[in-house]
């Protein structure tokens, strides 16, 4: 079809129903989606035309182009060439495939990103004193992991005994690959072992490294970062497979570790395991059409609150997904496990999770964000999204009890990027993020998730009741979503339905 000024144009309709496209409904709608593509609105008999995003035409209907109506809807010949080159190029299933063999000269470049890094001095700024405050206090422990595995903090002296401890398990766990072992109780036990004494050994060396200067502490601390990084991978292979359950994990976690570790080997596999999950749900086109069905009643007064300077009219699923809802990538999939691993480094014995107002020391709470963020940042070459997840995991929508590190940051950006406004909710990239251009970070909302939960569970509760399951969802759903907009509604109730099916 040839209109005015020579524009070419191709109708949306033939693009779904040709022979070359009739099995790529679901690509083809993902990359309208994701590259906002707009679409041309044609309405001969009021002689109209105008430009909507394909998110919003999508939003009022999933085959809005067959509805029987007096507008046609086209793309430019220029998009179509671009949508024929991502079908040709982007794989159909998205389903993240994560392989533990790893090649001997790999330089992990998909995780530990060789770029230049954008400055972080916007969270560093007030740090300086906490960190020299930590550093009296790091250095006066030399406890041995290995044989309390407590919370310690040690100096950093035997850094090749610490992390050879991390390859060791990395090996035992290759090993169970290599001899097809399928026990689900010996895999949790090497697993949660293996995850154990990471998550210590990390907590100890990046402690204890905060008293280096800031070149030395990350030449002191790269041997950590690749085993670390290799040990991530491979676990992350095992929850993939969905080779144990989460009450064999739970019994598994010693009742001699601190609570502080016990959290984290906790949250760690949880959270691997619910974005496996969700990259399977991103894997149908029937979950995101059931959402874009649901979210007007379920969700919409929610987000609505949220953006407040948008039109109602604009406030649909793409709004709350930057870009859409989309399957992570395996280096995201990656740099996000590394961020829930070390997501409490900057936490002492002294923090409690969630035990009530009673037992609640908010600076405490709020210096393990900051040291966490500035410890990982400064002295490792970790990459920067596991600093921010670390730093951002309490941000809360900047509501209730928030005190991530993210809303001082946003309110200084806006002040010298004066009309700059957050018109998304949940950014999956972080240059998103960076700009203020949403209100959170994929990886950290769904952490704020599992850590309340976890928290909530936590058996070794002491100043509050131990919660059951429907207790814990129901305290989050009322309080968390309903009275203070903490958490993100749509990300709770998918974790909602992967605990439901791994109970």
């Amino acid at each position: 079809m040839t209109m005015a000024k020579n524009e070419t144009l191709v109708s949306v309709k033939n693009l779904f129903s040709s022979e070359q496209n009739k099995n790529l409904e679901k690509e083809i709608t993902e990359i309208l989606m994701q590259e906002d593509i707009p679409i041309i609105c044609v309405n001969r008999e009021q002689q109209k035309k105008r430009l909507m995003p394909f998110s919003s035409l999508y939003g009022n209907g999933s085959r809005f182009w067959q509805q029987k109506h007096s507008w046609s809807y086209y793309i430019s010949e220029e998009c179509n060439k671009k949508i024929e080159e991502l079908t040709n190029t982007k794989p159909v299933n998205w389903d993240v495939d994560i392989h533990p063999n790893v090649p001997e000269n790999d330089t992990n470049e998909s995780i530990n990103n060789s770029e230049e890094t954008p400055d972080l001095s916007f969270h560093l700024d007030l740090l300086n004193q906490l960190t020299a405050n930590k550093t009296n206090n790091s250095s006066s422990s030399n406890t041995s992991v290995s044989n309390t595995g407590s919370c310690a903090v040690s100096k950093p002296l035997n850094h090749s005994d610490e992390v050879g401890n991390i390859d060791y398990h990395v090996n035992l766990l290759n090993q169970l690959i290599a001899n097809k072992t399928k026990d689900p109780k010996i895999i949790s036990g090497v697993l949660v072992n293996a995850v154990r004494d990471t998550a210590i050994i990390n907590r100890n060396i990046i402690m204890g490294a905060i008293q280096y200067p800031n070149i030395e502490a990350k030449n002191l601390t790269q041997n950590l970062v690749k085993s670390t990084i290799e040990m991530v991978k491979i676990s992350s292979y095992f929850q993939m497979e969905n080779t144990f359950q989460n009450e064999l994990i739970n019994t598994l976690v010693q009742k001699r570790e601190c609570p502080i570790v016990k959290h984290m080997i906790r949250v760690y596999l949880q959270g691997i395991a619910f974005l496996e999950f969700y990259n399977k749900l991103m894997s149908s086109s029937y979950a995101v059409s059931r959402l874009r069905i649901e979210f007007k009643e379920k969700y919409f007064p929610f987000y609505a609150a949220l953006l407040p300077h948008l039109d109602p009219s604009q406030i649909t699923l793409e709004r709350v997904f930057y870009k859409g809802m989309r399957a992570i990538q395996p280096n995201m999939f990656y740099n996000w496990a590394l961020g829930l691993l070390i997501h409490d480094i900057g936490k002492d014995a002294s923090v409690e999770y969630n035990e009530g107002e009673a037992n609640y020391i908010r600076s405490n709470a709020v210096d393990h964000v900051k040291l966490g963020i500035s410890s990982i940042t400064n002295k490792t070459n970790y990459c920067r999204e596991a600093a921010i997840i670390t730093g951002y995991h309490h941000d809360y929508y900047n509501k209730g009890g928030s005190y991530g590190v993210y809303y001082n940051y946003s309110l200084n950006f806006k002040k010298n990027n004066p009309g700059k406004s957050q018109d998304f909710c949940i950014g999956f990239d972080l240059e998103n993020l960076l700009k203020c251009e949403v209100l959170g970070y994929f990886p950290a909302k769904v952490l704020e998730i599992i850590d309340i939960y976890d928290s909530l569970t936590d058996t070794n509760r002491i100043h509050s009741k131990v919660l059951n399951h429907n207790e814990a969802i129901n305290k989050m759903w009322n309080e968390y979503i309903i009275n203070q907009r903490m958490l993100d509604p749509i990300l709770f109730n998918i974790f909602v339905t992967f605990k439901n099916i791994r109970k």
